[in-house]
């Protein structure tokens, strides 16, 4: 579950000062999405990725167990862990939140660059259907999606003009192939097998 933009942007403008406690309640599948390990797994590697970030913006974990039981209600057959994160302010958890894949993007952004590649890195804080459609109706011929996840497990999706799917691709996988369709057939004879035209601009967008 994620916060909508309006939301955000409620929290981020409160007028209340000084530091928040966040409470995370965490439920694991049996089996983690990517099919590696289990969700406890796939948890475990979020989290090495994210307190790191969490640090840069001043923010700390205050606890963090297994969920046991409840006083309560009966909850304790809903959640797995509880996490309690306590941020500066209300803008350093918006920050957190809205940026977590920042750092990620402008590092496929660079990657591409150093393969030759045109890129245009587009960080701003709307939704990624609207990104993708604006930069589609702008022909951009590959998007490199980038997001939480994405940066989680270092992989790009790339969606290309007038495609309704996309391909998941490991970062140095993704430049690789980017490079290779866009060099000149003097330079790379094998592109001329590539499934698409040879894209001359990539937009790396964060997928907040």
């Amino acid at each position: 579950m994620e916060p909508t933009a309006e939301q955000l942007a409620a929290l981020g403008t409160g007028e209340q000062e000084g530091p928040v406690v966040m409470l995370n309640l965490v439920r694991f599948r049996e089996q983690a999405s990517d099919g590696d390990g289990t969700g406890r797994d796939a948890y475990l590697r979020y989290s090495r990725w994210f307190i790191p970030l969490l640090k840069r913006c001043g923010g700390t974990i205050l606890w963090a167990g297994d969920v046991t039981g409840v006083a309560i209600g009966d909850a304790g057959d809903i959640w797995d862990y509880a996490v309690l994160v306590q941020y500066p302010d209300r803008r350093a958890f918006v920050a957190t939140i809205t940026s977590d894949a920042d750092d990620y993007a402008r590092e496929v952004a660079a990657d591409l660059k150093a393969k030759g590649l045109r890129v245009e890195l587009d960080l701003r804080n709307e939704k990624i259907n609207y990104k993708v459609r604006e930069h589609s109706l702008a022909k951009v011929p590959v998007l490199a999606v980038v997001g939480r996840r994405e940066a989680e497990l270092r992989q790009v999706a790339l969606r290309r003009l007038g495609s309704d799917g996309q391909e998941i691709l490991e970062l140095s996988a993704a430049a690789n192939v980017l490079a290779l369709q866009a060099s000149p057939p003097d330079v790379a004879p094998n592109a001329a097998s590539a499934e698409s035209q040879p894209p001359r601009t990539v937009g790396a967008m964060e997928a907040g």
